[in-house]
């Protein structure tokens, strides 16, 4: 492949923490880093001496997002964010931006919930603190990514009135309704999500 030999010939993968290389039938290649400053010294290595020849460009990727639960004020964009700054350390020099808010009405109370869009990194460390100051609130976070289930097969991505599948039990995975089920509920079963490295 052409674009392979390029690459060999005119770059030295030596300084570089690359991940994974993998070729196109159109000749394209893409590179995976170990993170985003790698990736950014991978793609100005190959743009110094490579791009008078070939376009050198970082995919747009969906960024990850978080959800804050239970804020009791409803907050201006621009003041939040200066606010989750100010009191959250693994935030202050973050890049991320709200991207909705949903109000909850809950007995006679209401709070707001926000939808958070921000890089990997930062995602990952909110995430692994679980949870986040806003005002005089601790509020928890979670993965903001939202996976719709099917009430009839338990299946992900459509819903019970658009569903071609048979009937699924949550307790014992028959094929019957689950309040119609008398038999006793199994163990649940965890699934992991693996979030994906950075590509150019």
């Amino acid at each position: 492949m052409k674009t392979k030999e390029d690459l060999n010939k005119n770059v030295d993968p030596s300084d570089l923490k690359i991940s994974n290389v993998q070729g196109r039938k159109s000749g394209t290649i893409v590179i995976q880093s170990e993170n985003e400053s790698e990736r950014d010294k991978i793609k100005t290595a190959i743009a110094n001496k490579m791009s008078d020849r070939y376009e050198i460009r970082v995919p747009n990727t969906a960024k990850p997002k978080f959800m804050a639960f239970g804020v009791s004020f409803k907050y201006e964009s621009e003041q939040l964010v200066e606010m989750i700054k100010k009191q959250n350390e693994c935030l202050q020099s973050a890049d991320f931006k709200i991207i909705k808010y949903i109000q909850v009405k809950k007995y006679r109370s209401k709070y707001y919930n926000f939808l958070i869009e921000t890089d990997v990194d930062t995602f990952s460390a909110v995430l692994k603190s679980e949870k986040i100051n806003i005002g005089w609130e601790k509020c928890r976070v979670q993965d903001g990514m939202v996976v719709s289930v099917c009430y009839k097969c338990k299946g992900f991505n459509h819903i019970a009135t658009k569903c071609k599948d048979e009937e699924v039990c949550l307790k014992c995975l028959g094929n019957h309704k689950t309040m119609e089920c008398t038999k006793e509920q199994i163990n649940s079963v965890s699934i992991a999500f693996v979030q994906t490295k950075n590509l150019i």
